[in-house]
């Protein structure tokens, strides 16, 4: 789950450069066709990152909350550092609105996963399997 975590964050880096370098990329055209367009593509990039970094990073015995919380912190920061830095670039826009939907899909996202972690992990101390049916 690390691995995935990790790639995750590594496409959203590389979206960014990419956004940043080639404004005219063809992924444009798919976010632009999402309802909601620009901010629900931040919502499910942003939101997916601290998904799988929250569950790449979360599990164990009883994961504290620092170690739960402490990826959608990594993901909230890249996020923001992400957006500020656009205020430089002539190429991009900062935008509170993108800053906001950011922040959304961490918040969701997040709670999502620590949800799920901490379903799977009171059902393993019930002794069931979450994966059985």
């Amino acid at each position: 789950m690390r691995l995935a975590a990790l790639l995750f964050g590594l496409a959203v880096v590389l979206v960014s450069a990419s956004a940043t370098l080639r404004p005219d990329w063809p992924l444009d055209r798919v976010v632009g066709a999402l309802p909601g367009g620009d901010l629900t593509g931040h919502f499910l990039l942003v939101g997916g990152s601290a998904f799988l970094a929250t569950l790449g990073f979360g599990p164990g015995e009883q994961p504290s909350w620092r170690r739960l919380l402490l990826p959608a912190l990594a993901v909230t920061l890249f996020a923001t550092a992400d957006e500020i830095s656009q205020i430089y670039l002539e190429e991009r826009d900062f935008s509170w609105t993108d800053l906001a939907a950011n922040y959304a899909g961490v918040l969701v996202f997040s709670a999502v996963a620590i949800a799920w972690l901490r379903w799977r992990g009171s059902s393993r101390s019930d002794g069931e399997d979450p994966a059985a049916p």
